[in-house]
């Protein structure tokens, strides 16, 4: 291996550390490595062996490793491919430099930080922000007024500048990202998942308008995904529930969806996106039961996150069996609890049988009771305004069952037994 590959590779081996999260390599445990496979699998469908991995990070390699290894690991630190990568190592590089520069002459990073702010001038004035910014009119309309896949019509104008085209950013997620024309006033764009969505309009790299898209469901909306971040997911009619009055998806109704499972890595969710009036996700309570039976299709961690859509952001509150909580995240806000970094045994429970959970959030101070037992405790700080939506996403298969929703005081706002 000549000294430019050694090199990338070993900035490939840091990117992948700073996605984990999980402090110095060095210290990597057996199990460490088990679960980075697992990851890997989970993100790229390609399987690392955990004795590939540990060599690759143990032992210096007297070459690069295969084609399929570096496309799967640069895959995982969120670049397109080793070719994706590559191109970008020296970019890497140079920023790296830049920080080190800046901590040991402030002077000269102030000089250059002038410098890139008249190069940014230039560069936004060029691309039409100035003059006819204030002109800009960015709008939409849902073609339906709940259920999924549901078109969006936005409406804009940027004729008022000098850019010849703009994009429209349907989301978060920046992939869904749409070039519209100078000329053009118009364009459709299909969401396909539900939830509270920012959509923005840029001209360059700027974000000139923005405004929030609800897309709501028509009742509960079950949905199925072979990638968790697959794009387009596949949806599936409510199951009879006549019967076990509960709601669950089974591995064979995925089967007859046509889903591919041959991964064993496939996920079901349950949203209810509507409007709840003017309930907020500072001052509220989530009453549920769940389970997700290894048996009935939960992968191996029998995961379950709990989504509360707010405004402003969301909380995620996850389960899973005992052994697998240091993979697990929780979230109120912008407050985010690694599994890795805290200790959250708590949230660990049979997922064979059902679990009761009540979340009390209260002037921001959240508490987890589990089975009639407090277990969780914290605080944030961030408001999240009105709650917009609810999503009960497993890593497999599970079921949920006698849903609450109440406000801050004690009213009942939604619930669903699954009764009928």
């Amino acid at each position: 291996m000549n000294t430019m590959d050694h090199r990338q590779f070993e900035r490939l081996k840091e990117a992948v550390e700073n996605v984990l999260g999980w402090g110095p390599a060095s210290a990597w445990t057996q199990r460490d490595f088990e679960i980075l496979s697992e990851q890997v699998e989970a993100v790229t469908q390609t399987r690392l062996s955990i004795s590939t991995l540990k060599r690759l990070w143990r032992s210096e390699p007297s070459s690069l490793p295969q084609s399929a290894t570096l496309d799967a690991l640069s895959r995982f630190a969120g670049f397109d491919g080793w070719g994706g990568f590559r191109t970008q190592a020296a970019a890497l590089s140079s920023k790296r430099y830049f920080v080190s520069y800046r901590r040991m002459f402030l002077p000269v990073v102030m000089i250059l930080a002038v410098i890139a702010c008249i190069l940014l001038f230039i560069k936004y004035r060029h691309a039409g922000l100035e003059p006819g910014l204030n002109s800009v009119v960015f709008s939409s309309n849902k073609v339906v007024s709940a259920g999924v896949p549901n078109t969006v019509i936005f409406n804009y104008d940027i004729s008022g500048t000098r850019a010849d085209s703009a994009v429209i950013q349907q989301s978060w997620d920046s992939r869904r990202k749409e070039t519209v024309g100078r000329k053009g006033h118009t364009h459709a764009s299909i969401y396909y998942y539900p939830g509270f969505h920012n959509a923005k309009l840029m001209v360059g790299d700027s974000i000139v308008r923005q405004h929030n898209v609800h897309i709501n469901t028509d009742g509960w909306q079950v949905i199925a995904r072979s990638d968790m971040g697959g794009l387009i997911p596949v949806y599936l009619e409510i199951p009879d529930s006549d019967n076990n009055h509960i709601l669950g998806i089974s591995p064979k109704i995925l089967t007859d969806s046509k889903l591919d499972m041959s991964a064993n890595n496939y996920f079901t969710s349950y949203y209810q996106v509507k409007d709840f009036g003017d309930i907020v996700g500072d001052d509220f309570s989530l009453e549920c039961k769940f389970k997700n039976p290894l048996g009935n299709g939960g992968l191996i961690g029998q995961y379950l996150n709990i989504v509360i859509m707010n405004e402003r952001g969301r909380h995620i509150v996850p389960f899973s069996i005992p052994g697998c909580v240091a993979n697990i995240g929780v979230r109120f806000n912008k407050l985010v609890l690694k599994g890795r970094e805290n200790d959250l045994s708590a949230l660990g429970c049979d997922m064979e049988q059902w679990n009761r959970l009540l979340l009390t959030v209260k002037n921001k101070v959240v508490v987890i009771v589990l089975n009639g037992q407090e277990v969780f405790k914290t605080v944030y700080n961030n408001p999240v305004g009105r709650i917009v939506g609810l999503h009960f996403m497993f890593f497999g298969c599970g079921a949920i069952d006698d849903v609450r929703l109440s406000d801050g005081d004690g009213r009942l706002v939604y619930s669903d037994d699954f009764e009928n």
